[in-house]
């Protein structure tokens, strides 16, 4: 891959980062719940489902969205009804502040190992990034280089 593509590449993944989704606000929802170190768990999960997703749209999982309508949908109802789900837990846990509360007692954290699942399970029905990895990755990828390293250099800087 050069370096000008790589770049490009770099420009394209911040835009998308930087757009409010459920990955971000899981991270922002956990810092303020729980602290940013626990916070930092579900984050980790994110990055591992992130890496699955891209190694999915690698082995052809694009292809498959795109040329299935149905498979594209279930995809997007099954992480809008994890984020619903998610809203609800949280909907229905209101004694959990916005702000917290320095006065009061702290909150029970979650398990590490609920955590990290929360993390994964966010990314792997997240539609913005099984459409970014599904959609623009192949747009980097040069065929006549090994396919391999460029995923590893691709999904890394993601």
């Amino acid at each position: 891959m050069q370096f000008s593509q790589w770049l490009v590449f770099c420009g394209v993944a911040l835009l998308v980062t930087f757009t409010p989704g459920p990955a971000v606000l899981m991270a922002i929802a956990n810092t303020i719940g729980i602290g940013a170190r626990r916070a930092f768990i579900a984050s980790l999960g994110n990055a591992v489902g992130l890496l699955i997703v891209s190694a999915a749209a690698m082995a052809g999982m694009g292809v498959l969205l795109a040329t299935s309508a149905t498979a594209f949908t279930l995809v997007k109802l099954s992480g809008a009804g994890y984020l619903i789900y998610l809203g609800l837990r949280q909907w229905r846990n209101r004694h959990v502040p916005l702000v917290p509360d320095t006065d009061a007692a702290p909150i029970a954290p979650r398990s590490t190992r609920r955590l990290f699942a929360q993390g994964m399970g966010v990314a792997l029905t997240n539609p913005k990034a099984i459409l970014f990895f599904s959609a623009l990755f192949p747009q980097f990828i040069r065929p006549e280089l090994p396919v391999f390293d460029q995923f590893a250099v691709l999904t890394v800087t993601f």
